[in-house]
């Protein structure tokens, strides 16, 4: 239960449980594949595909023919239900910088207010003249969705339900003003000019980490689906090689549908099942 805890904290959104899967892997010696690049397969060693930094294909190589033996496949996602930020169009008023947001996925939305929240994703920054695609996770709090006090709202316990578009605007602590609250907290944390950011996808979590209650329960956030990838992960890495190609597969974006290029309803397994059943044929 520790490393899932652990697991879970290494994993603010669905890029950094991609790289987290990753680091696991690689410490058990499994090598990264180029989709765009030839491969060289060995029977019983264990390989990795990385898609669009959020999706994650692994598998061990089995010492049996596919035709044979075939593939044992087990599956989960890396993305959570959350609040996305809207990265354009952050302001300043009466004193506090405000960013809005949208929901990713289905998220309780009460749960997420009154929480001390930061900042997780990818950002795409420009340094010494290349554009890269960076990781990002500010992981100190540094953002709050405030609830109204009672004696402003006076039907919260009511059954009271929150506009998504009024009553979600978060609230950042940055201490200065500037036009562009957002992006000049990313560009101070970066150590970049606010022209040099590029296209980001970015969303809020929960800072808190995971807890114990008693030796029994833990209570985390992101529980789904990180609960499911750590027990994916876990198996394989936990398994020996055997007649059956052994495949973890990690997808993004179960929480919006999985149309992505990423996703569940792509091409990326199968594509890669075939290009492994292939390069068998091969030999």
């Amino acid at each position: 239960m520790k490393d899932l805890q652990q697991f879970i904290k290494e994993s603010p959104s669905s890029y950094q449980t991609a790289w987290s899967i990753i680091d696991h892997l690689e410490a058990s010696g499994f090598k990264n594949l180029d989709e765009k690049k030839p491969w060289k397969l060995k029977p019983g060693n264990g390989y990795y595909v990385l898609r669009n930094k959020s999706s994650v294909i692994a598998f061990r190589s089995g010492t049996g023919s596919i035709s044979q033996s075939g593939f044992m496949i087990a599956g989960a996602h890396t993305d959570s239900p959350s609040l996305k930020l809207k990265t354009e169009g952050g302001s300043w008023k009466n004193g506090s910088a405000r960013v809005s947001t949208e929901t990713y996925g289905s998220p309780i939305v009460s749960s997420w207010l009154d929480r001390e929240l930061s900042i997780a994703g990818v950002v795409n920054i420009k340094r010494k003249g290349l554009w890269l695609r960076e990781l990002f996770n500010y992981e100190k709090p540094i953002a709050v969705v405030p609830n109204l006090a009672i004696h402003i709202n006076r039907e919260v316990n009511k059954g009271f339900e929150y506009n998504k578009q009024n009553h979600l605007q978060v609230i950042l602590g940055i201490g200065k003003s500037d036009k562009d609250p957002l992006k000049s907290l990313i560009s101070d944390y970066s150590g970049v000019k606010i022209n040099d950011l590029g296209e980001m996808d970015l969303f809020l979590y929960d800072s808190a980490p995971g807890s114990f209650l008693g030796d029994e329960y833990l209570v985390s956030p992101r529980i789904d689906n990180l609960a499911m990838c750590h027990s994916v992960l876990s198996a394989l890495l936990s398994s020996k090689p055997s007649d059956s190609t052994q495949v973890a597969v990690f997808y993004d974006n179960e929480e919006i549908g999985s149309l992505t290029f990423q996703g569940a309803n792509s091409s990326f397994l199968s594509e890669i099942l075939e290009r492994i059943s292939l390069l068998e044929d091969e030999h």
